[in-house]
């Protein structure tokens, strides 16, 4: 006999689809919902979330709220909800705000996979569009890390490990983090190792002041292979909690 139990967000049989994701075949998309307080505007934003594990990368339907306020603030905002079955590995969402609201594009990076909601107050988006479905692996410039190979490449992961494999010097970039709770789309406490597999002096040359403090913008390795610096955010600075190798300045 065979039972299907339907999730309700997303119409799909669950047993199923657990056993789709432990295999690594797929991940149901999350299904989401916009809720407007105060209800009582006439103003239409529309959502959707990605979700993001072991390199497949599964965007949701598009959600919205009808009765959003014209101008989304602190006291008239948007509360984002959505669902996801706790056996996905590795998991973490990327929220997008697809109309309404000041602009469009990412207004949530990196969520970790326990955070089922977010509040939209008029996040400023980042104008990018969101990724279509994807389950064949590993993509550079995901948020759990990335895999650097040329002479000037950008750090664009939020968190996880970027490793560094430039045959000559890497001269990196990297932007601050968004300050504020990962719940209200910001970037605290994301963790980001970057560690160099080859023995060249690379850089990593940030946005603004935001290494230590507001002290430094730039680390500078050593010659060495296997030299690494530990990236804690919060409130929009990148704090070093281990240095193998690098230089502040």
């Amino acid at each position: 006999m065979n039972l299907t139990f339907s999730n309700p967000a997303t119409n799909q049989d669950i047993m199923l689809a657990m056993q789709q994701m432990l295999s690594g075949a797929v991940i149901p998309p999350p299904g989401g919902t916009a809720v407007s307080s105060p209800s009582t505007g006439s103003t239409t934003q529309t959502y959707l979330v990605v979700a993001k594990s072991n390199g497949a990368v599964i965007p949701s339907a598009a959600f919205s709220t009808t009765t959003g306020p014209t101008t989304l603030s602190a006291s008239a905002f948007n509360t984002l909800s959505w669902n996801m079955s706790s056996v996905v590995p590795n998991l973490t969402w990327d929220v997008y705000r697809t109309a309404g609201g000041p602009n469009q594009g990412k207004i949530a990076v990196g969520l970790q996979g326990t955070i089922l909601t977010m509040v939209d107050t008029g996040i400023s988006a980042d104008g990018t569009t969101p990724p279509t479905f994807n389950t064949t692996g590993f993509q550079p410039g995901d948020n759990y890390g990335q895999f650097l190979t040329g002479s000037s490449d950008a750090i664009t992961a939020a968190q996880g490990n970027v490793i560094i494999n430039s045959t000559g010097v890497d001269a990196t970039t990297i932007n601050a983090p968004i300050a504020g709770p990962q719940s209200a789309g910001g970037m605290d406490w994301c963790l980001l190792d970057v560690t160099s597999l080859t023995a060249q002096a690379h850089t990593i040359t940030a946005s603004s002041n935001c290494l230590d403090g507001t002290t430094y913008h730039k680390v500078t390795f050593t010659a060495a292979a296997l030299n690494r610096v530990r990236l804690v955010a919060y409130n929009g600075i990148w704090y070093v909690t281990i240095n193998t190798g690098g230089t502040l300045s």
